[in-house]
């Protein structure tokens, strides 16, 4: 029902352009083909506004909205809605040069040339519309996997800069603006209202946040070679309600930390006023984490997600791990059996250093209603079950796996595999529960 929701407020936003364009466009039929190409420029150019704005709302943070979709779902709405975004600016650039050109009689360059030396504010909107393509070329998947997250995070912020460089030339060009001082106003109001949410639930209320709960580094705890948990101390924590599995957004105001923010889940419930967060070093950032002090003051963002033990409603529940995605599951296992729900864990690694909270979670086998199975994938020393984590072995291993809802977290290909044989299996698809920490 939600999602329906959600379709139908999208295309109603689009609708607003469309009655904005026609009350100036009402006799297109009288228009020669320079007219028409202007005509459709405006349009695309008023729907190309709306579209990026919702970019602006997919990664406000808004709690009503997250909690909806999952963040998770809201990032993939951002990244496919961005390339609809693009094409969109694309169009009506080239509608205006091509129906320009055709009416002062000048080629398509030279009216390019026009645009840049004489036309104001257009060289802002056209520096805005090249931002706008780059941040798109980065996020392409095989450019985006091979460059780094902070170069990445960076180049996309110049997205709110193009959104800024294409403000001018909307007002002062835009005959259905100009011509309409109430649509004019109505126009600012609705793009300033989308960046006041996104700097409310992405800059103010953070710090807001940070500065109540006075969040700080406790102490840090070595897991293993590569992995370490953050405790971090906070006052009055009750009231963000955080639950286990859910994620925060971390920044550390430390030196070599205090410019970046990384998505990182909790790692067991919050309990005395404590999160833990159980990093794995995967670059340049987490690779860091160790030489965090405590005492450290912490600026966080969160909790996010949906990935919580509230999404379970049956009895009977499979927890599937794959390398360090068993963090959120750790504490999304604590929280199910405080609820008297019978849990399965498989959880899947390469070897047993990679067995993250491995002791945690075997304590935790002293409730019979939790059953914990270690799965090594490259380990022929090992006395447990072996190998790859296929149908075969959760057949075998979870009797009736059908009837349980499953929650599910890894590296997203064995997250995606994995999900193809649940169904496969029987579990019906709106009982397998992810959410990928990452952006």
């Amino acid at each position: 029902m939600a999602r329906w929701t959600f379709a139908a407020l999208y295309a109603a936003s689009l609708v607003v352009p469309a009655i904005i364009w026609n009350n100036n466009h009402t006799a297109l039929t009288g228009l020669d083909s320079a007219g028409l190409k202007q005509a459709w420029c405006r349009l695309a150019g008023l729907w190309a506004v709306i579209v990026v704005l919702w970019q602006l709302l997919f990664v406000s943070r808004a709690r009503k909205m997250e909690q909806t979709f999952g963040f998770d779902r809201l990032t993939r709405f951002h990244h496919y809605n961005g390339f609809f975004a693009v094409l969109l600016l694309l169009l009506h650039g080239s509608l205006a040069i091509m129906g320009h050109a055709a009416k002062a009689d000048l080629t398509n360059m030279e009216q390019i040339t026009d645009f840049w030396k004489i036309w104001k504010y257009m060289q802002a909107a056209m520096s805005g519309q090249a931002l706008f393509l780059m941040v798109t070329l980065f996020s392409i998947g095989i450019v985006r996997r091979r460059i780094s997250y902070e170069t990445w995070h960076w180049n996309h912020l110049a997205g709110y800069l193009a959104l800024a460089l294409a403000f001018g030339h909307q007002i002062f060009h835009g005959r259905d603006l100009v011509d309409n001082a109430g649509q004019r106003y109505a126009w600012i109001a609705i793009q300033l209202a989308a960046v006041a949410i996104l700097i409310w639930g992405r800059a103010v209320l953070p710090v807001l946040r940070s500065f109540r709960h006075r969040f700080r580094v406790e102490k840090l705890v070595k897991e293993s070679d590569d992995i370490t948990s953050v405790y971090i101390a906070a006052e009055g924590l009750g009231s963000l309600a955080p639950r286990g599995g859910q994620f925060v957004m971390v920044r550390f105001l430390a030196p070599g930390f205090w410019s970046q923010s990384h998505p990182f889940p909790l790692s067991m419930p919050p309990r005395n006023n404590t999160l833990r967060l159980t990093i794995k070093s995967l670059g340049d950032f987490t690779a860091r984490i160790p030489n965090l002090v405590p005492g450290t003051r912490v600026m966080i963002d969160g909790p996010h997600g949906i990935f919580t033990a509230r999404r379970a409603t049956g009895q009977k529940v499979l927890l599937i791990a794959g390398g360090i995605g068993i963090t959120p599951l750790r504490a999304i296992v604590e929280d199910l059996l405080a609820d008297k729900r019978q849990v399965t864990l498989l959880y899947s690694a390469r070897n047993e250093k990679g067995l993250a909270l491995r002791q945690e979670l075997e304590s935790l086998t002293a409730n019979p209603d939790f059953r914990l199975v270690l799965i090594l994938s490259h380990d022929e020393t090992w006395a447990g079950e072996k190998g790859k984590l296929d149908e075969e072995k959760i057949a075998r291993l979870v009797s009736n796996v059908a009837e349980h809802e499953v929650f599910l977290c890894g590296p997203p290909p064995m997250m995606a595999a994995t999900r193809k044989t649940l169904e496969k299996l029987g579990v019906h698809p709106g009982k397998i529960f992810t959410e990928e920490f990452a952006l």
